[in-house]
């Protein structure tokens, strides 16, 4: 072996011991900086840097440090499963408003379909059933396709035939949300 291969393995074992020492040193600092949350070091830095001097370690600075790394990763995962919530939540909120939608709507549809009555007997029923008629007649009238119209151009269009006749006018009239007594008044002032 020649003095060449002697240095080199020499150079070789002093950076293996190096290399430990360094992960000692850090694993102390990791090791410290958790010890220091925990306040096992004191509650300031002057008496943080004190102790660990006289327990031999001089590098408050690398644990001040680490532990600042630690707070901030907790505060960040703190952050994540925060807004993690938030939107949990706002999907749960956002699928109960989807299937109020939903419920509204197939009630709508009842009321169409006449199984809630007319008039005030309609308003009656849904009221005491805890709905609410405004927002329930107001899907009616969108599911009919109309948004109430002008009463006088209602009772023009019930003069032209187009609500039919009889009950049939006033089921339709009801249905779609006008008080068939209103329109059925202006029908015969304009007849006159």
């Amino acid at each position: 072996m020649g003095l060449f291969d002697g240095f080199k393995k020499k150079t070789e074992e002093v950076k293996e011991e190096v290399t430990t020492k360094v992960e000692e040193v850090k694993n102390d600092v990791d090791t410290l900086a958790k010890e220091l949350l925990d306040g096992k070091w004191g509650a300031n830095d002057d008496e943080i840097k004190a102790k660990l001097k006289e327990a031999g370690y001089d590098n408050f600075l690398q644990v001040r440090s680490k532990a600042n790394s630690l707070i901030k990763a907790a505060e960040d995962a703190k952050k994540a499963a925060e807004q993690k919530a938030k939107e949990a939540a706002a999907k749960i909120e956002a699928e109960k408003l989807a299937k109020r939608a939903a419920a509204i709507e197939n009630l709508a549809k009842e009321v169409i379909e006449g199984k809630w009555g007319n008039g005030q007997e309609r308003k009656d029923k849904l009221t005491a059933a805890g709905y609410d008629y405004s927002e329930v007649q107001g899907k009616v009238n969108e599911l009919l396709g109309s948004a109430k119209k002008d009463l006088e151009e209602v009772a023009k269009e019930v003069i032209r035939g187009k609500w039919g006749n009889g009950q049939e006018r006033k089921d339709k009239l009801t249905a779609a949300g006008y008080d068939y007594s209103e329109v059925q008044a202006l029908v015969n002032k304009l007849l006159k």
